[in-house]
């Protein structure tokens, strides 16, 4: 039995830390140089401290459901990134760089865990910018960071999301981007979020894409458009090659992976792109890397019960395996 089991003081003891800590997060909430965290939500009681951060255009509330699972196993913090869920959007001085507000959100979440005194942090990110700040946060800080968790995010800087060629050159990219941010402002606010980011498509259940679409119309195109810019222009190879070399990797990619129709439909070069980024981070990275078979992009609502329990084996060293649910969607 461990000690706070055996001793009442203890246990006080270790409930007061947990609260002092969460509350060091909220008041900390968080600052960059162009801007602050929108918001960061507090939840569970757990030991292991757990970072949340969204996608493209969406706010906390993308995390809700896992956070209302899992609260014995984890304190979470969730946070809004500055210019979503109807935030105010980060500054962009005249002499901003390409990556001016990348750059803020990992100070923003570098801060607030910092300024709160976490170690051994888990920072868990949805897609490919919550994936990418979740990972340029945990290998540019190791100190703080202790695992990596990226959720349907795409291999840093290759492939593109859409190709299914292989490795695209850096460079190659970068005049891509430079054509695809002009053409990204001449969107209207509807074609912006029905083509663009079109989120009523990445969850089996429909209620739930439309909620993440809802709250994407909260963001406007032009704070999307240059985030997604900034993202594509992104290439976290050099980064990842040396965090394998100094042994700081310590990432965990999980891919959904639909099917060619029925409710878990996805395009095949989507699904061609995302097995050439699983072999790229596997192979050449180190990193572990799952699967969830017959899910969208949002897989910890498609499949929860099952996404939990891939969380919680790899944090405990466990071996995680792929994962193949028994109907297109699985009721946990």
């Amino acid at each position: 039995m461990s000690d706070a089991l055996r001793s009442p003081a203890a246990t006080l003891r270790t409930l007061g830390m947990a609260l002092a800590a969460a509350l060091a997060l909220t008041a900390h909430a968080a600052a960059g140089p162009l801007g602050d965290l929108a918001h960061v939500e507090t939840r569970g009681d757990g030991e292991r401290h757990m970072i949340l951060i969204p996608g493209l255009g969406q706010d906390w509330t993308v995390w809700e459901g896992f956070m209302s699972r899992n609260g014995e196993r984890y304190t979470m913090h969730a946070v809004t990134l500055p210019g979503f869920g109807g935030s105010e959007a980060p500054k962009l001085p005249e002499d901003a760089s390409r990556y001016a507000w990348m750059d803020n959100a990992v100070e923003a979440v570098t801060a607030l865990i910092e300024n709160a005194g976490l170690q051994d942090t888990v920072v868990m990110g949805h897609g490919s910018l919550g994936g990418f700040v979740a990972m340029r946060v945990g290998m540019e800080r190791a100190d703080l960071v202790e695992h990596i968790i990226a959720v349907d995010a795409m291999a840093p800087g290759l492939p593109l999301p859409g190709s299914a060629t292989g490795v695209i050159p850096y460079q190659e990219r970068l005049q891509l981007v430079e054509m695809l941010g002009p053409m990204f402002l001449q969107f209207d606010e509807d074609e912006w979020h029905n083509a663009v980011q079109n989120l009523d498509s990445h969850a089996i259940d429909a209620d739930f894409g439309a909620k993440m679409q809802e709250i994407s119309r909260k963001t406007p195109r032009s704070t999307g458009a240059r985030y997604m810019v900034e993202l594509m222009a992104t290439d976290l190879s050099p980064l990842m090659r040396e965090a394998m070399i100094e042994g700081d990797a310590k990432v965990f990619m999980i891919y959904a992976i639909g099917e060619s129709e029925g409710p878990a439909s996805m395009p095949r070069q989507s699904r061609r792109a995302k097995d050439i980024s699983a072999q790229i981070l596997e192979q050449s990275f180190g990193a572990t890397v799952a699967i969830f078979n017959r899910s969208r992009p949002f897989i910890m609502h498609d499949h929860p019960g099952a996404f939990d329990g891939m969380i919680a084996d790899y944090l405990e060293g466990e071996d995680v395996y792929d994962y193949f649910p028994p109907s297109p969607r699985r009721d946990e």
